[in-house]
């Protein structure tokens, strides 16, 4: 997971002079990984803050207006098309020598000096989308950028008035450790890796006060609700919240919603534990005593979210109640209707723990994700709930005048005890391969908050809460000791001798083998999911075939493993016949066809699909020259009848253009052209032609390919052409002309055609011959007899009319 992180925050926590780039090169070597640095307003060089003076009409344009700008103690006249234009406005003017986004979108321009519709422009009032701020301050088309609130004076460079001193950095963060998704966790990190002062320290929990409410917190589902927190604060004013905190929320990537919203998000991201508010006079209970009740949801139960949207729940999901309806999905959203709004006064905060496993289930199933929940899911420690709900109370005095009406409360299902594992120097010693003492060991591991006691080989460590979810037995201390250690300095040893290899499977070779047959005959290798919809597969007409269904699929598009390839290649076809009108695909993979009580059958398939015209078939015999050629290459010996297939759930193919490959009498595949039906339900306007066939079976008889040196006597060549029944097939016609002599080498069909001068119901066929005799050269009267004998038995066993010799 990635989360960005402004460095200006970081450093309120860790004390360092280290540029942008060192920072984030120290960090990477050890810690979360910073994969791009994001320097804040880098572009806003030569745009500084003006106030509007005075506003006119364009002489030649409706939609423009020249507006006078007040500039430190200059006055520019500028032609601006902005609708919000007001006088007393502060706004962002570029001058000439800025670079912009025209309307946003493009590559950057340098302004330069002009007149617009004839009246001499000298700069530009921007719009927020035009200097890379769209996020910081959205607008509606033609609306230029407002930025009245901001303090400084005309004249300001807006990037100092704005205060975008910052770079971000976008780090990843290895899921396993959820105490680094926050600002917090990262200067904790930075401070052992560097070496470095951690200045960070908890809010205060202690407050003098006269309760003037009551809250009382009931968790009846102890497993999925380890611990809950809450407080009471009343003369709340909402409003929008200061614009030091919106710009951290803005570049961590979470849009300003009001102070006291804000305030939750903003602890999220510094100290890595979600919360939530409610407005408290909105939740059932008397004016002053309000109830929470943490249970799961019942059966059918519905709640409105926050973004809109009614979910219906079950009971394997977890709800936060007011004794009554449900406010909140536990760890996943709150509910609309306990939402804050600008008229809201009393508020209460919640910082809790949650079940992973069960925050991560119930978003799925709603499919309903946010940033709280991403943090539950990967598993969040019992003991930060009370940093963050003081650091919120702390935060909505500061901003918005709150005061406590009840103390913390604190709700926990069991009193907390830390994990502890015995841990031999010697022995991460020994696994690292570096000599580092065991005091700097010692020193590593308590600089990273671990805890340590006993003497000698018989140590003990204590793992601080921050860590409780990924810390799982003593040999995890020799991770967190290599790695702050340092990586890069472990010692590099060239390997001597020879590299071992190891030898692929045999399935692995079968599998290479038919790529690159089928990628030398110009098909392109596609991949899909072997996970399908029930709805997908009834549009191939495969809504009756056995399937294996997925019990907790991630949507309904995944919801069963494939029994074929082929509707999937269809799907491609659909997705590029828009851009080429024909083309070869082909895919090698798993199909999972069901078998009961066990897990599915995993057979390996070679599936391909042509598509663009086939007025005569010539899709079909495509796919059948390309299954010989694979034939060929294997040395197998499979067969390709026009028969109907055995396999009933084979319902892909038109009648009469479909054929089943056989390999010792034993049925492997299909090859068929697809039934119009069919391509009309995936949209599909050519023609295709499809085969699919088991990757094992079809070599089953393989008997490989030997050399065979060329002929010493040079061959004799001839040509026939003959008319037959439309009937009679290619197979039969070779056959017969091989068994004929056995100087007949090659039979190689070169042409077939029916229309004008060729009876209906026949075809002509033209095919190259050639004989060969091991022993000497074949003369021209014997090549004739040879020849004739093919004539005259073509003309006996399929009644031909030979045409041309």
């Amino acid at each position: 997971m990635n989360i960005l992180a402004s460095y200006n925050w970081i450093k309120e926590h860790v004390r360092t002079n280290l540029t942008p780039e060192e920072f984030a090169q120290k960090i990477s070597l050890s810690g979360p990984a910073v994969e791009r640095i994001y320097p804040q307003g880098e572009n806003l060089e030569n745009i500084v803050i003006g106030e509007i003076v005075d506003i006119d009409t364009h002489p030649n344009a409706d939609k423009l207006s020249i507006v006078k700008v007040r500039i430190g103690t200059e006055i520019k006249e500028i032609v601006c098309g902005g609708i919000n234009l007001k006088l007393k406005m502060k706004v962002a003017v570029a001058q000439i020598g800025a670079k912009v986004r025209w309307h946003g979108e493009g590559d950057l321009v340098e302004l330069q000096p002009a007149k617009i519709r004839g009246v001499e422009s000298h700069g530009m009032i921007c719009a927020a989308n035009e200097i890379g701020l769209f996020d910081y301050f959205p607008h509606q088309d033609r609306e230029i950028m407002d930025i009245s609130e901001i303090e400084a004076p005309p004249g300001t460079p807006l990037r100092e008035a704005l205060e975008l001193n910052d770079v971000v950095f976008d780090i990843e963060v290895t899921t396993n450790r959820p105490d680094a998704f926050s600002m917090v966790g990262l200067a904790r990190e930075a401070s052992v890796l560097m070496d470095l002062p951690f200045l960070w320290k908890p809010s205060p929990t202690n407050y003098q006060l006269q309760a003037t409410s009551s809250l009382d917190i009931t968790i009846d589902a102890p497993t999925l609700c380890t611990r809950y927190q809450g407080v009471v604060l009343k003369g709340v004013q909402v409003k929008p919240s200061p614009w030091w905190m919106q710009k951290r929320l803005l570049a961590s990537g979470i849009r300003p919603i009001n102070n006291v919203v804000d305030i939750t998000n903003y602890v999220m991201l510094e100290q890595g534990q979600p919360m939530h508010v409610f407005d408290a006079d909105l939740l059932m209970g008397a004016e002053n005593k309000k109830s929470i009740v943490v249970r799961t949801a019942k059966k059918s139960e519905k709640m409105e979210a926050l973004d809109g949207n009614i979910y219906e729940l079950d009971e394997s999901m977890l709800v936060i109640t007011d004794g009554k309806k449900p406010v909140a999905i536990a760890g996943v959203m709150g509910g609309e209707e306990s939402g804050v709004t600008r008229d809201t006064t009393t508020i209460i905060f919640e910082s809790a723990t949650f079940d992973p496993v069960g925050v991560r289930k119930t978003a799925r199933k709603l499919n309903l994700h946010s940033d709280s929940s991403l943090r539950f899911e990967k598993g969040l420690s019992t003991e930060a709930t009370t940093a963050a709900i003081s650091r919120a109370v702390e935060l909505a005095i500061k901003i918005a005048g709150a005061e406590l009406a009840t103390p913390i409360l604190d709700k926990r299902v069991r009193p907390y005890k830390a994990k502890s594992f015995d841990w031999d120097p010697e022995v991460s010693k020994n696994q690292i391969g570096v000599e580092i003492s065991t005091a700097g060991m010692k020193k590593i591991l308590e600089d990273l908050g671990f805890e340590i006691s006993g003497s000698g080989k018989k140590l003990n460590v204590t793992v601080p809460y921050w860590r409780d979810h990924d810390i799982e037995a003593s040999v995890d201390f020799t991770e967190e000791i290599a790695r702050t250690y340092g990586y890069h300095k472990l010692p590099s040893v060239i390997p001597s001798g020879e590299l071992p290899l190891s030898l692929l499977s045999k399935e692995l070779i079968l599998e290479d083998k038919y790529r690159e047959i089928l990628q030398g005959a110009g098909f392109i290798e596609v991949y899909s999911y072997s996970f399908v919809s029930e709805e997908f597969l009834k549009k191939g007409l495969w809504g009756g075939v056995p399937v294996l269904k997925v019990q907790n699929p991630l949507t309904l598009d995944l919801a069963i493993m494939r029994p074929s390839i082929i509707p999937s290649l269809l799907q491609v076809v659909k997705e590029n016949e828009i851009e080429v009108s024909s083309g070869s695909i082909f895919e090698v993979a798993n199909i999972y066809p069901p078998r009961e009580n066990e897990l599915p059958f995993e057979h390996l398939v070679v599936a391909g699909a042509v598509w663009g015209e086939s007025g005569k078939g010539e899709l079909f015999f495509k796919l059948k020259g390309i299954l010989e050629l694979i034939q060929s290459r294997f040395g197998a010996k499979a067969e390709i009848i026009n028969k109907e297939s055995d396999v009933k759930d084979l319902l892909l193919g038109h009648p009469g253009r479909r054929a089943i490959i056989f390999v010792d009498k034993k049925e492997v595949g299909v090859i068929e052209e697809v039934h119009p039906v069919v391509l009309q339900s995936f949209g599909i306007k050519n023609r295709v032609a499809v085969f699919q066939f088991d990757a094992n079976d079809f070599v089953a008889t393989a008997f490989g390919i030997s050399y065979k040196g060329l002929p010493e006597f040079p061959p004799v060549r001839r040509d026939i052409s003959f008319i037959v029944d439309e009937k009679v097939t290619y197979e039969n016609v070779v056959d017969i002309i091989k068994n004929v002599d056995e100087h007949v080498q090659e039979a190689e069909l070169f042409d077939v055609y029916q229309g004008k001068g060729v009876d209906v119901g026949k075809k002509s066929m033209a095919l190259h011959l050639v004989f060969v005799d091991p022993t000497k050269t074949l003369t021209g009267e014997e090549a004739d007899v040879i020849f004739n004998k093919i004539v005259k038995a073509l003309e006996a066993k399929v009644d031909a009319q030979v045409r041309l010799v």
